[in-house]
């Protein structure tokens, strides 16, 4: 499978997004992540409400570049500098709590706190569901796990996953995929959870196997999760929407989706009214549409069920506490209620945020670029008989913990950053084939 690389995309759609293109006719001009199937459902719901108050339908238009919530935020970032006071484009919704952190902290998010907030509890295991200053809202929560190929693991001889470290199995070489860091928030998310759930140097160890055993590493969740249901590829880490939605498409006899006992984390799936947005009263509508009863219910219940969907399972976790207490059990789309969710560690949201591009850029440089120079290691290793030592070298993370976190201090200084990353790959693709090298001596 092909994709577009991202300054492609940017190219080709600097002029559909610049500023002044926008159509005036639209009332609501939205960029989201999410797929079809949520779209059309919101827009569907949305417009009741809107002609009520209107006496017409409304005109939306929505608006994915491709990639996962990183690519996309790249890309209002990007549209930002050539128009400081707005873009024509009201509204950023789903990809993940990270670009909203991005987007705020880039004053570029209006203040907009929807009536229902004072209901949505502040945080969930550590993680913030509602921006203290008001900038973004959670509408739905995530949680993450596996997304697998039933009849391609049998295959290969392998068992169902039930922990991230499952994906790290030498039989599974060419068919994990993992989604890139830099682009998909989603993914970042995983890692991240991956690593404080495991500690620094055992997280470190399972992520280099699992990139060692990858075929590619996808632009977003979406494209992963698809291939597993295809079967090119036989597990790899999603949102548990995409991870759902798969098994709905595929059938449970095909596929499954595991969330790792006390191994993973809740995160919101936030809405921001854009800086400058040119339908603001209408933006503001449709916020307060999406976090109200009925905007919730619509997550949760079953399509054709009273509040639900007209056509599609939307098969995601409300914010609204209460929606899980009015839509009866029977009609839910998923399994649990996450805010019943019993997790072993608490997620630490602060450190996460400090480390986030630094940590992309680690693995970026340590597991994205020299992906075959590892996989090579990782074959040769194996044949040697997995050594301990050897394996240690392979998966030795390139400072620890601590000097990782302070060295994030000073990431905003682009020729030191250039400088290490550069630093990073050419010791890591120099380690990986000095370790191959000593394990077929050793054979």
């Amino acid at each position: 499978m092909k994709y577009l690389p991202f300054a492609a995309i940017l190219l080709a759609l600097a002029m559909v997004l610049a500023p002044g293109c926008g159509r005036a006719e639209d009332d609501l001009v939205i960029i989201s992540p999410h797929d079809e199937k949520i779209t059309q459902e919101i827009t569907l719901a949305f417009e009741k409400v809107f002609e009520k108050a209107n006496g017409r339908k409304p005109r939306i238009s929505w608006r994915d570049i491709g990639g996962g919530g990183e690519a996309q935020v790249r890309f209002i970032v990007d549209q930002y500098g050539r128009s400081p006071n707005g873009i024509d484009v009201d509204l950023f919704f789903g990809g993940g709590i990270d670009p909203f952190k991005t987007l705020k902290g880039k004053g570029l998010l209006e203040r907009y706190v929807p009536p229902t907030a004072a209901e949505i509890p502040a945080k969930v295991l550590g993680v913030p569901i509602m921006d203290e200053d008001g900038c973004w809202s959670g509408t739905v929560l995530s949680t993450f796990g596996i997304v697998y190929n039933k009849t391609t693991l049998k295959r290969l001889g392998v068992d169902e996953p039930k922990t991230w470290e499952d994906m790290t199995n030498p039989k599974l070489i060419g068919f994990v995929g993992l989604a890139d860091p830099g682009r998909s928030a989603s993914a970042r998310v995983i890692y991240e959870t991956i690593l404080q759930a495991y500690g620094w140097d055992k997280g470190m160890r399972v992520l280099t196997l699992m990139s060692a055993n990858a075929l590619t590493f996808y632009p977003g969740s979406s494209g992963l999760a698809k291939d597993v249901t295809g079967g090119d590829i036989a597990v790899g880490p999603a949102i548990d929407y995409y991870g759902r939605t798969q098994v709905a498409l595929g059938g449970a006899d095909r596929l499954g989706f595991v969330t790792p006992a006390n191994l993973t984390v809740i995160t919101p799936d936030p809405i921001a009214i854009l800086k400058g947005a040119p339908h603001m009263e209408t933006a503001k509508m449709f916020v307060d549409f999406v976090m109200s009863d009925a905007g919730q219910k619509l997550w949760l219940t079953k399509a054709g069920a009273p509040g639900g969907p007209e056509k599609y399972n939307l098969m995601r976790s409300p914010v609204l506490p209460r929606a899980y207490k009015e839509v009866d059990r029977s009609l839910w789309t998923i399994d649990v209620d996450p805010f019943s969710f019993a997790g072993a560690f608490t997620f630490d949201s602060v450190k996460a945020s400090a480390r986030r591009e630094i940590l992309n850029d680690v693995m970026q440089s340590t597991l994205v670029v020299p992906q075959k120079d590892l996989r090579e290691c990782w074959k040769a290793v194996l044949a040697a008989g997995s050594p301990e030592a050897l394996l240690a070298r392979m998966s030795a993370p390139p400072m620890t913990e601590e000097e990782l976190l302070k060295t994030a201090e000073s990431w905003g200084q682009a020729d030191f950053r250039a400088r290490l990353t550069t630093q990073w790959t050419e010791s890591a693709r120099k380690r990986y084939r000095a370790v191959k090298d000593e394990a077929e001596k050793g054979k």
